[in-house]
């Protein structure tokens, strides 16, 4: 089985470290692979990077001047975390990761989308501000990839206790089930499955 990591399952898991190193081995060892979306790759990279850009500008100077913290430029900053971003792409794939190019989908059907509300597209405050951009991405990463392949894709979306939080499970029909969350390692079918009508 693929099994697509969602967004909010490496959320400021810096390096995917704990996604590498405890939940893809638990994947890999009950023969499921682990596929992350380009979306998700630079969403997780952009996220530190801004972290680590409002640190350093928020940095109490005269303490580096007493650690001799060197200043570094907004070029070389830019060279070091594009360095290590290819770098954290080599060893994501190296561990047996794939990584998902970006869908193939025109702006025509994302802005019918946008403008019709149509899931994961959605407002949210009282401003009535439209987001969902990146879900919408993950969403037809995640059918292109089924739609392509003869294996069942799950999507994972978050972890809660611990245990993996499988939001769907898709096939090349084009089905879509809800599911619960199961132990790490297996999203096998659970016994409460209900077609997702509004994918």
């Amino acid at each position: 089985m693929l099994v697509l990591i969602g967004t909010t399952v490496v959320y400021l898991d810096w390096g995917f470290a704990n996604f590498r190193f405890s939940q893809l081995p638990l994947l890999t060892q009950t023969g499921h692979t682990g596929v992350v979306p380009t979306v998700v790759f630079e969403e997780q990279w952009g996220q530190l990077n801004r972290q680590f850009r409002d640190w350093w500008q928020r940095r109490p100077t005269k303490l580096s001047d007493v650690f001799a913290v060197p200043d570094i430029s907004a070029s070389e900053l830019d060279a070091r975390f594009g360095h290590a971003r290819e770098q954290n792409r080599v060893e994501l794939v190296q561990s047996g990761v794939t990584i998902a190019p970006y869908p193939e989908v025109t702006h025509a059907e994302l802005v019918q989308r946008a403008v019709t509300r149509r899931k994961p597209f959605r407002e949210v405050g009282g401003d009535k501000q439209v987001t969902g951009y990146d879900d919408t991405l993950i969403w037809y990463t995640l059918m292109e990839i089924a739609s392509a392949t003869s294996e069942e894709v799950a999507f994972i979306s978050k972890i809660r206790r611990g245990r993996l939080h499988v939001s769907g499970r898709h096939n090349r029909s084009g089905h879509s089930f809800r599911s619960k969350p199961c132990s790490y390692g297996c999203p096998e079918t659970p016994r409460n499955r209900s077609a997702n009508a509004r994918a």
